[in-house]
């Protein structure tokens, strides 16, 4: 029995054009995949997550960012303004 009668697909040639089309979309392909893996590499990291610290001090939050550019304050019951520190690392 010859290897080429079992065969079950015929093999044809391919013209230039439809060479170039497969290689387009092999290439579109792999693209995709090398983005769609980078992407969820990138978005697996996140960031510990922070405690939470119950706080009993009522105070109410004021944004100042067009009065004297400090943002976000926090005004106590007493009047005393605390101003949060954002950490960036």
């Amino acid at each position: 029995m010859n290897i080429e009668n079992q065969s079950l697909v015929p093999m044809t040639k391919l013209s230039t054009k439809q060479k170039r089309e497969v290689y387009a979309l092999s290439n579109l392909l792999l693209h995709v995949l090398v983005f769609v893996i980078l992407l969820l590499s990138l978005n697996s990291c996140t960031e510990k997550d922070l405690p939470t610290i119950a706080c009993s001090t009522p105070a109410t939050e004021k944004d100042l960012r067009d009065q004297d550019g400090r943002g976000y304050v926090f005004v106590l019951n007493n009047w005393q303004k605390l101003e949060p520190i954002f950490i960036t690392g």
